[in-house]
């Protein structure tokens, strides 16, 4: 294994800012919400270069608030180079969709629609958590806590905030309605986005149905019921019905798996089905 033998002397300097080269024709404005196009599956002109947060949907990693107004021209010399903050901020009085004007804002997620604009609710695409709220100002109006690049690259290796969990395999041996999976521990706090199954083994019977919902503590999760019927094939993806209220769960809770038999399988062989959870989490215990 190679050890240092001698002194090293990098060529080192703060982390506060860095510059990138824009995407070919993009105007980053100053102060727009800006991303790099991400390696993996951004398109070649936007790998490793800034563009405003949601223009380009495919890949981005989300860095920071652009310093001064550029637009990109990639056959420029030099190429437009955009300085992006890398170490967060509080902005204070920012328009922030969704926020009520007290307390309970406080610490809400934030999330970026686009370069500009800001929300309380999760985007359906892009949802990623760029800070929180850490003073109530008034109705729609926040003092917010953007996170550092450095936070951004932390919450991506750890899954952005939202993970599918796999609760186990459910069996349609139910003969009357009950519990299937009983009180699986819940380590942190999050809520219940939404709930599939995967069919592993069909039912054999020839009318089998039963309804498969979620249960926190003592409590029904509204919605997320997944239905389960004969006809099913093996490896059907079956969703669950919308999640709409009673999703929220805390540290110390548990999760239950029920059953709502609507007509019971008679076959000897009863099938299989694994249960998943889409759960978003949040700040606190």
């Amino acid at each position: 294994m190679a050890v240092l033998a001698a002194d090293v002397h990098y060529d080192d300097r703060t982390r506060t800012q860095q510059s990138f080269e824009v995407i070919n024709s993009d105007i980053l404005y100053a102060g727009a919400y800006s991303a790099l196009g991400g390696s993996n599956h951004g398109t070649a002109a936007s790998q490793g270069r800034a563009l405003p947060w949601a223009d380009d949907t495919g890949n981005l990693v989300p860095v920071g608030f652009n310093a001064r107004q550029k637009t990109g021209d990639t056959s420029g010399t030099p190429i437009p180079r955009a300085e992006l903050d890398l170490e967060g901020r509080i902005i204070k009085s920012l328009a922030v969709t969704g926020a009520g004007g007290t307390f309970t804002d406080v610490p809400e997620l934030v999330y970026a629609i686009d370069d500009g604009n800001f929300t309380l609710t999760r985007p359906t695409t892009l949802g990623w958590p760029v800070g929180v709220v850490v003073r109530h100002r008034a109705s729609a109006v926040a003092d917010v806590y953007f996170f550092s690049f450095g936070e951004m690259c932390s919450m991506a290796l750890s899954g952005g905030g939202r993970d599918t969990w796999f609760l186990g395999v459910v069996a349609g041996s139910l003969a009357a309605s009950g519990d299937m999976l009983t009180t699986i521990p819940m380590s942190r706090p999050g809520k219940i986005i939404s709930v599939h199954g995967i069919v592993i083994e069909g039912i054999v019977d020839a009318d089998a149905d039963i309804d498969i919902n979620l249960e926190i503590g003592t409590t029904n999760v509204t919605g997320g019921v997944v239905e389960w019927v004969t006809a099913d094939a093996v490896g059907a993806l079956k969703d669950g019905t919308a999640v709409t209220a009673a999703n929220v769960f805390h540290e110390g809770d548990t999760l239950s798996v029920e059953g709502v038999v609507v007509t019971a399988s008679t076959a000897a062989d009863v099938g299989r089905m694994g249960i998943y959870a889409v759960v978003e989490r949040f700040l606190g215990t």
